[in-house]
């Protein structure tokens, strides 16, 4: 991959495989380099030389295809939203059913100063029940959707090694203080990303099929789940995305999976539905 792209210089670029040099690359070398890889995937990168993704690090586009539906699976549902802010916006609204399917039914794009009158005709529109959208670096915008509409959460993504996906904190408005009246839910980040692609493998989110579905698959794809040391030099998971950061409505998709695990936090289903993992509900700090 050309890295210098201003330079003037003259030169020429050879694509080398692994068995254009046997001499150096011996076909036992090559056999003997599987067996020192614990995946599949990094033998292939590194001593191949193939670009090669596996199931550990993200989906499939072919999982994300089998996720896709022809119609809509029905009316027994309630609705929620899931919105990642930016210059360009990106709304997600979900059917949730009793069973804890989650399935897309609309996806959009929103210039942000157009989100709060498009939200409110969108929440009209489709009686949403409970939002959740990313809180920075957009507080004040948040602040206002929240007066509009009670049940929406602000998202901040934070890292932890409990087992919740999600914590949801809230605090009364305090003028001495100088508190806001805000609720927010705490995203573990990578734990969350990692249920999320286990609701598409096992059929718990699903999409109706329409004219997004393209930049909604290249969304989830752009993110890779890659092997890191963290602050306590121990082996963890985590979520980044590529250098374009083309993955807008993914993080849009998983906030509004988020809204439907706190429907039951709002009487959705009149207090019936199960969440879909757990959480606490702790006050905010001042």
């Amino acid at each position: 991959v050309l890295s210098n792209t201003d330079s003037t210089a003259i030169a020429d670029g050879f694509h080398v495989l692994p068995w254009d040099v046997p001499e150096y690359n011996t076909p036992g070398y090559v056999i003997e380099a599987a067996t020192k890889y614990t995946r599949r995937q990094d033998w292939m990168n590194f001593t191949l030389g193939q670009p090669s993704d596996d199931s550990e690090a993200c989906l499939s586009l072919n999982e994300l295809r089998a996720a896709l539906l022809d119609a809509h699976p029905g009316t027994s549902c309630s609705r929620v939203m899931g919105l990642d802010l930016g210059l360009e916006s990106y709304c997600v609204i979900a059917s949730v059913f009793p069973d804890q399917t989650v399935v897309i039914e609309h996806i959009e794009a929103i210039p942000i100063e157009d989100m709060i009158a498009r939200r409110e005709a969108l929440v009209r529109q489709f009686r949403v029940r409970a939002s959740v959208t990313d809180t920075m670096p957009y507080v004040e915008s948040v602040i206002r959707m929240q007066r509009m509409d009670p049940n929406l959460y602000g998202a901040i993504y934070v890292k932890s090694k409990a087992t919740e996906t999600h914590t949801v904190k809230m605090a009364e408005e305090d003028k001495e203080k100088g508190t806001l009246n805000i609720k927010a839910v705490h995203l573990n980040r990578d734990k969350a990303f990692d249920e999320l692609m286990d609701a598409v493998r096992y059929g718990k989110l699903k999409k109706v099929s329409d004219g997004m579905d393209d930049l909604w698959m290249a969304h989830a794809v752009d993110m890779k789940r890659v092997r890191e040391f963290d602050n306590n030099n121990e082996m963890v998971f985590s979520w980044r995305k590529s250098k374009l950061g083309l993955d807008h409505a993914w993080h849009a998709t998983l906030y509004a999976f988020t809204a439907a695990k706190l429907l039951t936090t709002i009487g959705g289903f009149g207090g019936a539905l199960p969440l879909l993992s757990t959480f606490k509900v702790l006050p905010l700090k001042q």
